[in-house]
């Protein structure tokens, strides 16, 4: 194998690209910040007592930089006018190293002058904790240090952390019960686009965890945020610049207990594959024709369908290799930063790159109405996932109230699938050999340039930004090749495996299938925030204005094509020798011929369509102070959304393009109004107590409401549009309790409801020959619940360092949807839960952190309650997740003088069997003698072991 060589070699001209520059001093740098409301401070004062030459002012965010210190302990003072001056001492200064310190100030209309005296420890967790308790919305974060001391390798992984939050298929968030319909993601404050085809979905396995600076779930509405969501409003945050010049690099390896070093199967794929992008080996050939020309019996003869499909490759059938390669880690990043005159300039660059196996074991099966086994299947799934990203972010200061900053990431997820099967199909008494060959790659292009300006005689800030991003989700050559014997011979001889081979293609035969998907949405941001005092005392209050604009454009193309056999064929003495030939001989170019096999291509105009969408917003917020326990944060959000799909009718209907344009609100009005309110009432200086209240939209997305049909070789079934369906409108309120009793603790209680209005489903049906599904509006839907969050060091127990360095964490949700549904004579019931919704889902974490040397070990456990995976309909009940509880855990030793740390990660500890049921019994639980198991998966448990280095 040649991909570690190729990776070494782009990681070494990367690190030759980078330069790192090296001082005999140190460096003090840091954020000062509001103590009432977490606002950054512009040009407050920054000095070290008694060494007048090193005296900085704020920038215009919040950050100063003391540079070229001598190594030693100092005491550093910070004042700003109408704040209390603070004096930080034991500041030590290391050479060639920073030193963090961020500083709150609290706000005073004393005019006699004192300075408030702290040390450096203690004003670092002050920091921490204005930052978690002062946001305006009900939000839940985690930040780059606790990513760092997890074993998340993606995005999706850090979510199923999160207060609530659950994943489906291992990267769709569901938030608060709530599925990827409901949530909206965003990275670096844009709207990020959806990663499938035909649903508002961001598939975020997609994103690197090492590339976020934090990572924000906001489950309250608020103005100045988007309006499309009912769950939470997903923020990631890339890697902000450094405050010193630095490279660092790590390595490691995997080892998953059923995968590595033992032998596996993988189709022949192409010399590009390690970097997670097909080269071409997969795309259909050149000199085969569009699908009009192909299926144009005036144009195309069956002798010109021959020679098109011995223009295709030949590699039909699973190769068999002896063992399975270690998985691997690599990652690069380095930043600088450099003063020019009053001016700065930094920049950060990453590179990360996974290349991981898995063997995945599956049992599947399915019942009919009467709980008749219609099939059961055993299926090897051999993975290979290549996960890879990189990251380009430069800022640049002009004097103290300027910023300009461009942040660029890419990132490619690709999943190449060999997956065996075999089994008995009971329905047509036959045992099945089949294989299936899927690669899958998304990639993601976002950038972003920005700018954020202070203007000192009237303290307005304006902040823009404008910015593209460019999803791929690239599918080329899914192919299916099935093989069967009947149970008892049809005829004397009849014993060997045949391939499914008829005058027609279809999919569960020998099938190809491409896929293509490019959306490219273009972003703006203005928004304009103008402080004043207001009232007897002046209190200082904000109003905040703003407009965001965001279109997209998309095009997904498909083509299907499959293998049938001539008229004659079944007229020719020997087919039955052709017809059990070896996989990866059968489609040899001898045997394409019109009397033998050749291909079809079956592509419809409506499989492939183009759509516009446009989302133009205005919003306008007040943030009040009402004396000094209250803060009321609100006001209105009007969106102005419309958007276009351009396809055909199902089928290969002659009439010209159909087009479906229209503005989607739930009112009647051009746009959708929605206000929302945020009040805060802050009990004393540790406890919070938030209200809010906010109306909410979803929209369908792009074909959902449009007049056409589709079949999806995904699902295996027919996609119908609604051209009734309209936009839902949510209702929300929350209500929590926050109390934060010192650093990196904080003990919080929510209780939430959500009412909806014409909520979206997707319902299921069965026509005889193939499922169909197709979106409605069902009549009004609740979900409420209650959502737990602690974390708490062991300080009480003793003041001994090892107490207060080990915490304990876990947040618990309870969840409870009701459905209302429309066809209750069809789904026999009135009313049900949302789909993908879990009744409660707990975390828990035990970390061990020593902040002087570094090292750290956490645990982490994870489960969620059973869930509705497929809606049910008529006499098919609904097909339910079973519990499957995750222990993960992760060591990190620092060594060679702390400039190097190693992680030792071991991930799915306890290797549960993840469980797909139907209830037949009622009982609420799996029970393996009374109910339905429709698959059971196993995927292995995992250990790897990573080593980094800081220069």
């Amino acid at each position: 194998m040649r991909e570690p060589n190729k990776i070494h070699s782009l990681f070494f001209l990367i690190l030759l690209c980078i330069t790192s520059s090296f001082a005999q001093n140190g460096t003090i740098a840091g954020v000062v910040m509001d103590e009432s409301n977490k606002e950054t401070l512009i040009g407050a004062a920054v000095i070290i007592e008694n060494q007048p030459t090193f005296g900085v002012v704020t920038d215009i965010d919040g950050r100063y930089l003391l540079e070229n210190i001598p190594a030693g302990t100092y005491a550093v003072k910070i004042s700003y006018v109408g704040y209390q001056a603070k004096k930080i001492t034991d500041v030590t200064v290391v050479a060639g190293e920073v030193t963090n310190v961020d500083v709150v100030l609290p706000p005073t209309t004393e005019l006699t002058t004192f300075v408030v005296e702290t040390t450096r420890s203690q004003e670092t967790i002050n920091s921490i904790y204005v930052i978690q308790k002062n946001n305006i919305a009900i939000s839940d974060g985690i930040s780059r240090d606790i990513i760092q001391r997890s074993p998340d390798k993606n995005t999706g992984d850090v979510l199923k952390r999160m207060s609530g939050t659950t994943l489906t298929d291992g990267k769709f968030a569901v938030i608060r019960g709530l599925s990827d319909r409901y949530n909206t993601a965003m990275i670096n404050g844009n709207v990020l686009p959806s990663t499938e085809p035909d649903r508002k979905s961001f598939a975020f396995d997609l994103f690197p965890s090492n590339m976020l600076d934090n990572l924000f779930i906001y489950k309250s509405a608020q103005p100045d945020l988007p309006g499309d969501f009912a769950g939470g409003i997903i923020q990631l945050s890339t890697r902000d610049i450094p405050d010193e010049n630095f490279v660092s690099i790590s390595a490691g390896a995997g080892y998953n207990f059923q995968t590595t070093f033992k032998p596996y199967y993988q189709y022949q794929g192409g010399a590009k594959d390690w970097l997670g992008i097909d080269d071409g080996t997969r795309a259909v050939p050149d000199g085969i024709p569009s699908s009009e020309v192909y299926n144009d019996p005036d144009a195309t003869t069956t002798d010109d369908l021959v020679a098109y499909s011995k223009l295709f490759k030949n590699y039909w059938g699973a190769l068999p290799y002896e063992s399975s390669p270690i998985d691997q880690s690599y990652q690069l990043s380095g930043g600088m930063v450099k003063s020019l005159g009053k001016n700065k300039f930094g920049f950060i660059g990453a590179l990360t790159y996974n290349n991981s196996r898995t063997t995945n074991y599956a049992i599947r099966e399915d019942f009919d109405a009467v709980q008749n086994n219609k099939y059961t299947y055993n299926d090897t799934a051999y993975r290979q996932n290549v996960l890879w990203g990189a990251l380009l972010n430069l800022s640049y200061k002009v004097g103290e109230n300027n910023k300009f900053s461009l942040k660029n990431s890419y990132s490619v997820n690709a999943t190449d699938n060999t997956t065996l099967r075999g089994g008995e199909n009971f329905d047509f008494t036959r045992n099945v050999n089949y294989e299936y060959y899927e690669f899958i790659s998304n990639r993601l292009f976002s950038t972003i340039v920005s700018g954020d300006h202070y203007l000192p005689l009237s303290k307005v800030k304006i902040k823009w930004s404008a910015g593209t991003n460019t999803l791929v989700r690239d599918q080329p050559d899914l192919r299916t090749s099935l093989f069967y014997t009947g149970f008892e011979p049809a005829f004397e001889g009849d014993t060997l495996y045949q391939t499914f081979a008829f005058y027609n293609p279809t999919p569960d035969g020998n099938f190809r299938f491409w896929s293509y998907l490019e959306e490219k949405s273009l972003l703006g941001t203005l928004d304009i925030e103008y402080p004043f005092a207001f009232g007897k005392n002046k209190k200082p209050q904000t109003f905040k204005t703003g407009l965001m604009f965001m279109n997209k454009d998309r095009d997904f193309s498909a083509r299907l094509m499959g293998y049938v056999v001539g008229n004659s064929f079944y007229s020719n003495p020997d087919y039955y020798s052709y017809l059990t030939l070896p996989r990866e001989e059968i489609f040899e170019p001898e045997n394409i011929d019109a009397s033998l096999f050749y291909i079809e291509d079956v592509t419809s105009k409506s499989d492939s369509y183009t759509a516009e969408q446009n989302n133009t917003s205005f919003y306008a917020m007040f943030d009040n102070q009402a004396g000094n326990k209250f803060r009321i944060v609100w006001g209105v959000r009007a969106e102005f959304f419309h958007q276009k799909l351009n396809s055909y009718f199902q089928g290969f209907d002659p009439d010209p393009l159909q087009v479906d344009s229209r503005d989607l609100d739930s009112t009647g009005l051009p746009f959708d109004l929605l206000p929302s309110l945020n009040l805060i009432y802050k009990l004393n200086d540790s406890i919070n107590i938030r209200l809010s209240g906010s109306k909410t939209v979803t929209r369908p997305e792009l074909r959902e409401f449009a007049p056409f049909g589709y079949y999806d070789y995904e699902t295996s079934a027919f996609v119908l549009g609604n051209p009734e369906l309209l936009s839902t409108d949510i209702y929300n309120a929350d209500l929590r309790f926050e109390y934060f009793p010192g650093f990196g603790q904080i003990f919080s209680a929510s209780i939430f409801y959500k009412y909806f209005v014409n909520p979206i489903e997707i319902r299921k049906y069965d026509n005889g020959i193939y499922k169909q599904l197709d979106p409605i509006n069902e009549d009004a839907a609740r979900n409420y619940g209650a959502e737990l969050e602690l974390r708490k060091n062991f300080s009480f127990l003793s003041e001994r360092a090892f107490f207060k360095n080990l915490s304990f964490n876990t947040n618990l949700a309870y969840i409870k949807s009701i459905v209302q549904v429309t066809d209750t004579a069809y789904y026999g019931v009135s009313e049900r839960p949302l789909q993908g919704q879990s009744p409660y889902v707990v975390n828990a974490g035990l970390t061990y952190f020593n902040p002087e040397s570094g090292f750290s070990i956490t645990t982490l456990y994870n489960v969620i309650g059973r869930r509705i995976s497929e809606l049910g309909y008529s006499d098919y009940i609904d097909i339910y997740e079973n519990p499957r509880p995750q222990l993960d855990a992760q060591a990190s030793i620092p060594v060679l003088k702390n400039k190097g740390m190693v992680r030792l990660t071991c991930s799915d500890i306890l290797n549960k069997d993840a469980i797909y049921y139907q209830d037949i019994d009622g009982s609420g639980k799996y029970e393996e003698a009374n109910d339905n198991r429709i698959a059971q998966i196993n995927y292995g448990s995992k250990v790897s072991l990573s080593i980094s280095y800081k220069f």
